[in-house]
C-alpha cells in the first residue's frame, strides 16, 4: 500500500493571492469612487444642487452684468472653466483626489487671468469673503460629505468583490 503526503493547503500563496486581489479591487473601486464624486461635484454646480446656493443667489445687479456681458447666470459658473476644471487623479495606488489642479489661472471670458487660481476662487467662494462680497457657498464640504456617506458602501464593495477574486484566484470557489 502506497502512503500519500498529506496535502498542506499553501497558505503562504493564499496570502499573495489574498493582498494581491484586495490592492487591485480596491484601486478599481476607489478610481470608480473618484469619478462618481467629481462627477457629483460637478453636477451639483451644473444644476445648482448645493444648498448654499439658494440660500446665497447672485445679487440682482450681479446677475444682470452677467447677463448683458453673455456669462452664465449661474452661481460659480461664469464661463465654465471652474466646474470644468474638477478631476480626480490618482496620487498612488488606492489613493485618488478630487480637486481642481493647484495652479490653473482663472480666466475671465475673454481668456485673461483674473489674478488668482481657480483653487483659490473655489476656496473663496466656499468660505465666503467680506472683502470680495461673496458669501459663503459651499459645495465641497457638501461633497465631502456625500463622500462620507458613500464611503462604507464602497468599502463593502472591495471586500465582496476581493472576497471573490480571491476564491477564483485560489480556486476556492
Amino acid at each position: 500500500m502506497k502512503t500519500r503526503k498529506p496535502s498542506i493547503p499553501p497558505f503562504s500563496r493564499i496570502a499573495d493571492s489574498i493582498r494581491r486581489s484586495v490592492a487591485t479591487v480596491a484601486d478599481h473601486e476607489l478610481k470608480k469612487f473618484a469619478v462618481e464624486m467629481r462627477d457629483f461635484m460637478r453636477d451639483g454646480i451644473r444644476r445648482q444642487r448645493f444648498p448654499s446656493f439658494q440660500a446665497y443667489p447672485l445679487s440682482r445687479g450681479y446677475m444682470e452684468w452677467k447677463k448683458s456681458v453673455g456669462l452664465d447666470r449661474r452661481v460659480l459658473i461664469a464661463t465654465g472653466q471652474y466646474v470644468n476644471n474638477i478631476v480626480y487623479r490618482k496620487i498612488r495606488r488606492g489613493v485618488y483626489e478630487v480637486n481642481v489642479p493647484e495652479n490653473i489661472a482663472a480666466r475671465d471670458k475673454d481668456g485673461r487671468p483674473v489674478g488668482v487660481t481657480l483653487r483659490v476662487l473655489g476656496a473663496i467662494h466656499e468660505i465666503g469673503s467680506a472683502a470680495a462680497q461673496v458669501p459663503p457657498r459651499r459645495h465641497w464640504r457638501d461633497g465631502i460629505a456625500h463622500a462620507e456617506q458613500r464611503a462604507q458602501e464602497v468599502a463593502q464593495a472591495v471586500a465582496v468583490e476581493a472576497a471573490r477574486q480571491v476564491r477564483r484566484e485560489t480556486g476556492l470557489e
